[in-house]
């Protein structure tokens, strides 16, 4: 049986990902990692304390399955070509409401790590604090048409937001060029989807001027916001105007790389 060499990864403390990669990658070699620490002839009899016990293991496979969402959403945000700033509260929100919440199932650490993650993104975005929806980011999804029905906020945050987007309509000309947008290159048909964030939410019924008319836009969660501002920009001429501001800024990624390092400073504690 011919058998493929495999990496083994290194923790690095300025890597992102690189705890999650070392932890899943050891407990892909499970078999091979506890034979070699049983084998006298392999191991000096001083390393012996490194050998892993049971509860080690699944103290390993806990923690990976904390960590899995932040690799995958920091491999979703770092892609080229997906709108950036407009993830970022729907992201933090999922993160936190659906990924970071405690459970009957979880060991004595598990709960501590997550209580540690949660409190650094709410700290760090405050989501629920009154800055949230007068930010750039906020702005940002309020002009995504997968997030403009803003599902992470309160009733007041969304207020706030649209009152915003009202403010730089009402700053913009009363007549903008007609043109299509342009610099829109055309992303995959099937954007990639993380399947903690919130799309959903009811329609509003009464149209009153081109931000109600968008805001009444049924959500579309599986499109390209690039490729729907492309089709959509000369009937919402105002707000495609404010779309283009936002899409051209970048997220934050750095929460990522610290929850990491929240999570390896538990495991050195315990």
């Amino acid at each position: 049986m011919d058998n493929v060499p495999k990496d083994v990864f290194q923790d690095v403390a300025t890597r992102w990902n690189s705890t999650y990669d070392m932890m899943s990658c050891l407990l892909e070699q499970r078999r091979v990692v506890s034979d070699i620490m049983l084998d006298p002839k392999l191991i000096k009899k001083a390393d012996c304390e490194l050998y892993l016990e049971n509860a080690d293991w699944n103290l390993l496979s806990e923690l990976c399955s904390i960590l899995a969402p932040f690799k995958s959403t920091a491999e979703y945000m770092c892609t080229e070509k997906n709108v950036s700033v407009s993830e970022i509260y729907p992201i933090v929100s999922g993160l936190v409401s659906k990924r970071l919440v405690e459970s009957t199932d979880d060991s004595a650490t598990a709960p501590e790590v997550k209580r540690l993650i949660r409190d650094d993104l709410m700290s760090r975005y405050g989501p629920t604090g009154h800055v949230a929806p007068t930010s750039l980011p906020a702005l940002g999804a309020l002009l995504d048409p997968r997030h403009k029905k803003l599902t992470f906020f309160t009733s007041e945050q969304r207020k706030k937001t649209h009152a915003i987007l009202e403010s730089r309509l009402d700053d913009l000309p009363l007549r903008l060029p007609v043109n299509p947008p342009e610099n829109c290159e055309q992303t995959p048909k099937r954007a990639r989807k993380l399947d903690f964030i919130d799309y959903g939410s009811p329609d509003r019924s009464e149209i009153e001027d081109e931000l109600q008319m968008y805001l009444c836009e049924k959500s579309v969660p599986d499109c390209d916001p690039l490729v729907w501002w492309k089709e959509k920009g000369s009937t919402f001429l105002k707000n495609f105007t404010c779309s283009k501001e936002c899409s051209e800024c970048a997220g934050d990624f750095r929460t990522f790389r610290t929850c990491v390092q929240l999570c390896r400073h538990t495991l050195e504690q315990t």
